[in-house]
């Protein structure tokens, strides 16, 4: 067995597993500790410990974030300055509209779109605009879209990105 010092490599050069238990299985192992070496000052963590904050991280976006099942292209705008993009989204109602049957926000999360029933692009930047419109009336603040658009865009895509970019 290799002595506590080579666990760190390794971790970070040779331990391929398939499940994160399965890496906690195989780190007990080697004393129930991981070492990392940083600055030249040496760390060590529980095993325990990280399977706590890995559950909570994991747990916590199964509440508030929507399911990895549904197409989505991850977060629609940036956060601005001094708040939150879903947050202003869903003070204007973003949760509650479809776009032509097709597209929606998130019922868990207002900054995520979601393509449920085969939108198009068009759908989609059309719903993108009517709250980027709604967030602006209502407190001033012209969100920046975070997801790129490729490929051929129409005019009417084009127009309304304008609108969404030009800060």
């Amino acid at each position: 067995l290799p002595r506590k010092s080579h666990f760190p490599y390794l971790l970070s050069h040779f331990l391929v597993v398939d499940t994160i238990d399965h890496a906690l299985d195989i780190a007990k192992k080697y004393r129930a500790y991981l070492f990392n070496k940083e600055n030249g000052e040496s760390y060590c963590y529980r095993i325990d410990e990280i399977k706590e904050k890995m559950d909570f991280h994991v747990n916590y976006r199964a509440e508030h974030h929507p399911p990895l099942t549904e197409y989505s292209a991850g977060s629609t705008f940036r956060n601005p300055d001094g708040d939150y993009a879903a947050n202003l989204l869903e003070k204007v109602g973003a949760k509650e509209y479809v776009e032509n049957g097709k597209v929606k926000f998130s019922s868990k999360h207002a900054n995520f779109l979601y393509n449920f029933n085969d939108a198009t692009s068009l759908d989609v930047i059309r719903l993108m605009h009517k709250m980027w419109d709604r967030v602006y009336n209502e407190f001033g603040i012209k969100l920046h879209p975070e997801i790129k658009f490729i490929g051929e865009k129409t005019d009417e895509e084009i127009k309304l990105w304008k609108i969404m970019t030009e800060l």
